[in-house]
């Protein structure tokens, strides 16, 4: 009988153990017992990993009503502060729409989800979003592509600007500061919807449409050109 076997000796052409199992069975035992173990600890995994989602689903509930979000209301008044990372400020956006970005000043406007930065006759736009408390910029142009992509920080509150009023055009300036200026006053006046300024915006944009004909004749309408668009300047609110 098996369990009269010597250890290493052979019984039905299988090798004995010194427990008197044949090899093959034992084998097989310790395979079950194996088995048995590795089921357990995959269970212990998907349990685990089971109640890991659960917690950051609550996580991601509790987070889900931040006062702070804004997808992008048509609001400037949402963006107003001063934005940048590692206490860097990147973005500056004032309560009457200037402000700067990374140091260049200029005027911000907001139009649904758009951003708009109006420089030196320059615009640049990105698709904006807050979420707990973090600003991002997306599908950017121009220079706005240097601060797309990341999650940008409240640094302080901006300034409200109440006195803040474009710069004059010098009494020589040039055809082309002249329809630049023309470009930040229709910015400034977006960002400041009002009768006075919706009124000093529509002359600035039929200034614009004809621009290319003033530039052909600037030596004799220039002078007339820079003090209209001064005295719009000095009439903004």
């Amino acid at each position: 009988m098996l369990g009269n076997a010597k250890k290493g000796s052979v019984w039905g052409g299988t090798k004995v153990t010194a427990a008197g199992m044949p090899l093959v069975n034992q084998a097989e035992s310790l395979s079950k017992t194996n088995s048995r173990s590795k089921s357990r600890r995959d269970a212990r995994f998907a349990a685990g990993l089971s109640l890991l989602a659960l917690v950051f689903s609550l996580g991601l509930i509790g987070c889900g009503g931040d006062d702070d979000d804004d997808p992008g209301s048509g609001s400037l008044s949402a963006l107003v502060g001063r934005w940048g990372q590692g206490g860097t400020e990147l973005l500056k956006i004032n309560a009457d729409g200037s402000g700067t970005l990374s140091g260049v000043p200029g005027t911000w406007s907001v139009n649904g989800t758009t951003l708009t930065f109006s420089y030196s006759g320059q615009t640049s736009s990105a698709t904006y979003a807050i979420s707990s408390g973090k600003l991002t910029l997306s599908n950017p142009s121009g220079v706005l592509s240097a601060v797309s992509g990341f999650a940008l920080d409240k640094l302080g509150d901006g300034e409200g600007g109440s006195s803040y009023k474009l710069p004059l055009l010098a009494s020589d300036a040039t055809a082309v500061q002249a329809g630049a200026k023309l470009t930040d006053i229709i910015a400034y006046c977006n960002a400041h919807p009002g009768t006075t300024n919706d009124s000093i915006k529509t002359g600035a944009q039929t200034y614009q449409d004809s621009w290319s004909g003033y530039t052909t004749m600037w030596g004799s309408v220039g002078r007339a050109m820079v003090t209209t668009i001064n005295t719009w300047i000095a009439g903004l609110t």
